[in-house]
């Protein structure tokens, strides 16, 4: 019986002492988990609150200064133009000039060239001739009008390249006439400009010689207005028949 009773009394013992090693490992547990726990929220870094960006501003636009035009400038640029050859025109003409003999037919004592003649006629507008009340400016409007001067023949000559005696005939008793070729070569110029003139070229000049130079001032950013001066008459000489 009293084995019994030892026996019993060691059972409760080992019972409670199972009892407390398990509270004991539960509660070592739980410390362990609050320390690492503990250590975790430690090393989390803390955040940092960031700053909000600042607005955007707005970069101000500057305000464009005008360009003012004056009536020197204009000049001035135009003028450094100087002679403005708005059309050319390319003439052939062919040219018989001859001497003769009163008393004797030609083919005794005259002397005939017949030339193939070829020139150029160049024709436009004197900007150097250009004067301060030619020029008008109006800032305020920014408008321009200009009157040019009269549109001219500016030169006029032989392309001796092309141009050639075709045929010259000359009696078996005629003199020597070393300038009949150059006075053949002079009255072929004349007959070219006559051509030239016949063909409107002034009209044509005054036409193109407005349109380059409006499309020139334009790049003022300006309103243009171009005038033409009123066309030179033609020399009585080259005038064509009827006028």
């Amino acid at each position: 019986m009293l084995n019994e009773m030892v026996d019993r009394v060691g059972g409760k013992a080992v019972a409670l002492a199972l009892a407390a090693g398990l509270a004991v490992i539960l509660l070592g547990g739980g410390i362990a988990a609050g320390f690492a726990l503990a250590k975790g929220m430690a090393a989390a870094p803390t955040p940092t609150p960031t700053a909000s960006p600042p607005p955007p501003t707005s970069t101000p636009v500057p305000t464009p200064t005008p360009v003012i035009i004056t009536r020197e400038a204009i000049i001035r640029q135009v003028q450094q133009v100087s002679r403005l050859e708005t059309t050319i025109y390319v003439v052939e003409r062919v040219i018989e000039i001859k001497q003769s003999d009163a008393f004797w037919p030609d083919w005794l004592r005259g002397d005939r060239i017949l030339l193939i003649a070829y020139g150029r006629v160049t024709a436009g507008v004197d900007l150097a001739k250009l004067q301060p009340q030619d020029v008008v400016v109006d800032n305020d409007k920014r408008m321009v009008t200009i009157t040019l001067p009269a549109v001219e023949v500016l030169s006029y000559a032989l392309d001796n390249s092309k141009t050639r005696v075709y045929d010259r005939q000359r009696g078996l008793l005629a003199p020597s006439n070393a300038q009949l070729e150059s006075q053949a070569r002079q009255m072929a110029e004349r007959e070219i400009l006559r051509a030239a003139y016949e063909d409107g070229i002034l009209e044509r000049a005054d036409g193109d010689a407005r349109r380059a130079v409006e499309d020139f001032l334009r790049l003022t950013g300006y309103q243009v207005t171009v005038r033409s001066s009123p066309l030179p008459a033609i020399p009585e000489d080259l005038r064509p028949a009827g006028k």
